[in-house]
């Protein structure tokens, strides 16, 4: 199985990159990506924010378990905590949106 092909853009030789699991984190962008590798996979594309506090707000992972909207998620990482995510859909990333 191959992972990735690269190229080298100094040496014009394309590479091989073997691997047993390829994983798309390319956020916004990922509906791009799986046209390159001629998947077949549903991609909407977001935007958001997640934000780190400066100290520990919970012990465990506190999720509402509903559709994405504000203030879905906190999580615990060492002392501090990750709250998000702010989550609305745009059309194309990378640019200027209006189309929230």
């Amino acid at each position: 199985m191959i992972g990735a092909r690269a190229l080298d853009e100094l040496t014009g030789d394309e590479l091989e990159i073997r691997a047993d699991m390829v994983i798309n984190a390319s956020g916004a962008w990922a509906g791009r990506s799986r046209d390159l590798a001629g998947c077949v996979v549903s991609v909407v594309p977001g935007k958001g924010i997640m934000i780190a506090m400066n100290h520990r707000l919970v012990n465990t992972c506190v999720n509402r378990c509903k559709p994405p909207s504000d203030g879905d998620i906190i999580v615990p990482i060492r002392t501090v905590s990750v709250i998000g995510t702010t989550d609305v859909q745009i059309r194309r990333p990378g640019r200027a949106q209006s189309d929230a």
